[in-house]
C-alpha cells in the first residue's frame, strides 16, 4: 500500500510561491524540488508517518513533522 505527498512552499512573509526549494523525506532517498509555482510531488511512498525537511538558499531550513501518508491518496502539505 502506497501514497504520495504533494504540496506547495511559499514565502512566509509575502505568501509568494518559492521555486527551487528542496523537499526531502527524512531517512529516505525520496524528495523533490519545487516548480515555478512552488509545488512539489513525492512518491509513491509506503503508508506511514514521515518528516519533511525543506531547504532553500537564503531561507532558514524548516522541518514539517507528522505527515501521514495513506494508501491510494496524496497528503497535501503547505509550508
Amino acid at each position: 500500500q502506497q501514497g504520495r505527498i504533494a504540496g506547495r512552499v511559499v514565502d512566509a512573509a509575502t505568501g509568494q510561491p518559492l521555486a527551487g526549494v528542496q523537499v526531502a523525506v527524512d531517512g529516505r532517498p525520496a524528495g523533490a524540488m519545487t516548480d515555478l509555482d512552488g509545488r512539489f510531488r513525492i512518491g509513491p511512498l509506503p503508508v506511514g508517518t514521515y518528516v519533511l525537511r525543506v531547504r532553500r538558499i537564503g531561507y532558514a531550513p524548516r522541518v514539517v513533522g507528522e505527515v501521514i501518508v495513506r494508501a491510494g491518496a496524496a497528503t497535501v502539505v503547505e509550508t
